[in-house]
């Protein structure tokens, strides 16, 4: 059997505009997290918080101890790398 496909009148050229469609289809997607982004997006942001809490924390403890020596007249023998 001999099957003969010709271009179809349908067939349209691509366009920008259908690029951005389903990039935007895609982002909102993965955004959505599958119906469960009312869990996931607020645990990363209570992740991130947190971390970045004990950056601050310890950040501060290091500048206070480092001011407690220096006070003492101690310092570090080595410099930070």
């Amino acid at each position: 059997m001999l099957l003969c496909v010709s271009a179809s009148p349908r067939f349209k050229p691509f366009e920008p505009r259908d690029w951005f469609d389903a990039v935007t289809n895609t982002i909102q997607t993965f955004l959505a997290m599958g119906g469960y982004a009312g869990f996931v997006w607020p645990a990363y942001a209570l992740a991130a918080i947190l971390l970045v809490g004990l950056v601050v924390v310890s950040l501060r403890q290091l500048r206070k101890v480092e001011a407690e020596l220096a006070a003492l007249g101690l310092s570090r023998s080595r410099e930070r790398a």
